[in-house]
C-alpha cells in the first residue's frame, strides 16, 4: 500500500491529488529514498533506540544498561517491523 503511494507521489497522480486520511510524511518518504534506503534509516532508528535505551539505563549501574539494551534488542516485536515497510516503525523505533 505505501510503495503503491510512494509510486503515485513520485508521478503525481492518484492519492498525490487526494485528501490524506493518513500522516502523508512516510509515503513523501518512501518516494524520496526508495524502499532499500528507507528501511536502512529504519534499522538504523532502531539500533539508536537500543543504544539510548542502554545509556538511559546505564544511570543506574552499568549492569542495568547492558541487561536494557539486551532486552529491548531482542525484543521481537520492533525487530520485526524494523525490516517492514509500515509507518509505525519510524514512530516506534
Amino acid at each position: 500500500m505505501y510503495l503503491k503511494l510512494a509510486t503515485e507521489f513520485r508521478h503525481g497522480v492518484g492519492a498525490a491529488r487526494e485528501v490524506f486520511y493518513w500522516s502523508p510524511l512516510y509515503p513523501v518518504l518512501l518516494s524520496l529514498l526508495g524502499p532499500g534506503l528507507l528501511t536502512a534509516l529504519q534499522l538504523a532508528a532502531r539500533a539508536l533506540t537500543v543504544v539510548l535505551t542502554g545509556l538511559l539505563a546505564e544511570r543506574y549501574s552499568r549492569t542495568a544498561g547492558l541487561l536494557a539494551a539486551a532486552i529491548y534488542a531482542l525484543y521481537w516485536t520492533p525487530l520485526v517491523y524494523s525490516c517492514r515497510l509500515v509507518p509505525v516503525t519510524l514512530a516506534t523505533a
